[in-house]
C-alpha cells in the first residue's frame, strides 16, 4: 500500500511546504482539497478557516499543473483532488475532471448529496443512481477516475450504500473514497462485509478515529444526538486491526490517506499517523502473520 495525507489537515503549510514536509516524512502522495479560500475567523487557524493548503477552485486550471509537476518532482504521487461539488452537479465536476487529466491527476473526489429526511430516501436514491450513470460517462471521456465519497449524513453512508449506487457502474471510470472514521457515527458494517462489497471500486481509504459524543436530547426520550471527537488514529472507535485483517483477505493494495483531525500539533500528527498506517499495511499484507 501507499500513503498519503489530505492537505486540508495541514491548514497551516503552503502546498510548497506540504510537499517538503510529504518528502520529509515518508509519504508517497498528497491529496489536495479544493476549495475557496477564507480568512480565520479565530485567531488561530483551523482545518476549515484560513487554511493555506487548500487550493481555489477559480484557478485551479492554471495552478494545478505547474503544482503537479512539483509534486512529481519531488518524487510524490499528485493522488487526487477534493472538490466539494456534489454528482447533482455535472457540468463542475466536469470541468474539475478536464482539469485532473491536464495535470496527470488519476482521482478527482465527488460528493454525494446529503439525505433530506423530509423526501423518500428511494427517490433520492434513484436520482444519484442516474447522476451516477453521468459521472460515469464524463469520466469516461476525460480518461479520469471520478471517485464518490462516502461519507454520514449523506445518502452514502455505508459501504451497502456504496455498492447499490455503483451495481453495474465501469470501475475503470467510477470508484469510491471510503472514509472509515465516519463509521463512528453512522454506517458502520463488519469490515469483512465491507471490503468485500466495494474492493473492485476501492480507490482510497480515508483514515481518522475517535469516539461518539452526545451532543443533546430529546424531551422525553432516552437518546442523544451522536457526533464524533476525533483523536489519533490509533485510538479510537474504528477497529483498524479488522480492517487490516479484510483488506488482507482481499489482498488490496490501494492509497491509505490520513486524516487526522485531532487538536494536537502538526508535525506529531503526521509522524504518528504514518507509522499507524504503516503497521496497518503490514498487518494487511497477506502473507504476514
Amino acid at each position: 500500500m501507499r500513503h498519503a495525507f489530505y492537505s486540508l489537515i495541514t491548514p497551516h503549510l503552503h502546498p510548497d511546504q506540504a510537499i517538503e514536509e510529504a518528502v520529509r516524512l515518508g509519504f508517497q502522495g498528497i491529496e489536495w482539497r479544493i476549495a475557496a479560500p477564507s480568512e480565520p475567523i479565530a485567531s488561530p487557524r483551523t482545518y476549515w478557516e484560513g487554511n493555506r493548503c487548500s487550493l481555489n477552485p477559480a484557478d485551479l486550471a492554471k495552478e494545478l499543473p505547474p503544482l503537479a509537476n512539483r509534486v512529481r518532482a519531488a518524487g510524490l504521487v499528485p493522488l487526487s483532488i477534493c472538490p466539494y461539488a456534489t454528482t447533482a452537479e455535472p457540468e463542475v465536476i466536469e470541468g474539475f475532471l478536464q482539469t485532473a487529466a491536464t495535470s496527470g491527476v488519476d482521482l478527482v473526489r465527488v460528493c454525494v448529496p446529503r439525505y433530506d429526511p423530509k423526501t423518500s430516501y428511494t427517490a433520492q436514491f434513484d436520482a444519484l443512481r442516474r447522476q451516477v450513470a453521468a459521472i460515469e460517462t464524463l469520466a469516461r471521456r476525460a480518461g479520469v477516475r471520478a471517485c464518490l465519497l462516502q461519507h454520514s449524513g449523506t445518502l452514502l453512508p455505508s459501504a451497502s450504500a456504496c455498492a447499490r449506487a455503483l451495481e453495474g457502474v465501469d470501475p475503470q471510470h467510477l470508484g469510491l473514497f471510503l472514509d472509515v472514521g465516519h463509521f463512528v457515527r453512522e454506517g458502520y458494517e463488519d469490515f469483512g462485509i465491507v471490503i468485500d462489497l466495494v474492493a473492485d471500486y476501492l480507490a482510497e481509504i480515508h483514515l481518522r478515529n475517535g469516539w461518539v459524543r452526545p451532543t443533546g436530547t430529546q424531551p422525553g426520550l432516552a437518546c442523544a444526538t451522536p457526533d464524533a471527537e476525533w483523536g489519533r488514529l490509533d485510538a479510537g472507535q474504528v477497529p483498524l486491526g479488522l480492517l487490516a485483517e479484510a483488506l488482507a483477505r482481499r489482498a488490496w493494495d490501494g492509497w491509505l490517506v490520513l486524516e487526522d483531525f485531532s487538536d494536537r500539533p502538526q508535525a506529531l500528527r503526521l509522524q504518528e499517523g504514518l507509522e499507524t498506517m504503516r503497521r496497518l499495511s503490514y498487518l494487511a499484507t497477506p502473507t504476514n502473520p
